[in-house]
């Protein structure tokens, strides 16, 4: 069962130029600004990853 405790939200590389041309990427984006905020409101940890653009 999900509790707090063993529970966290991890974005993955989401590319602005890249998410725009995907089917319906209105869609996709505002799923994921979903979980964000609904991860924040819960105070749950949030782990972002990137690309790191200089390698």
């Amino acid at each position: 069962m999900l509790t707090k405790e063993n529970t966290g939200l991890i974005v993955v590389d989401i590319q602005a130029k890249l998410a725009r041309l995907v089917h319906e990427s209105d869609v996709l984006i505002s799923n994921c600004e979903k979980l964000i905020k609904g991860a924040q409101a819960l105070s749950l940890p949030i782990i972002y990853l990137e690309q790191n653009p200089d390698e």
